[in-house]
């Protein structure tokens, strides 16, 4: 990062510059099951007959 946008050491103390690169099984099991119930929402929300340009 350069310029006015180079980051601080305040802000690279941050979880965004903690994480890991590879996800474990746990996690992207939690993340899949975290998705799925997103997209059952967004179905259940379809369904409902709302009208939405992002649907």
């Amino acid at each position: 990062m350069l310029g006015a946008f180079r980051a601080t050491v305040a802000a690279c103390g941050g979880l965004l510059w903690k994480r890991p690169m590879n996800m474990n099984k746990t996690r992207k099991a939690n993340v899949r099951k975290r998705l799925k119930a997103v997209d059952r929402v967004i179905a259940a929300v379809a369904a409902s007959g709302v009208k939405c340009k992002a649907l």
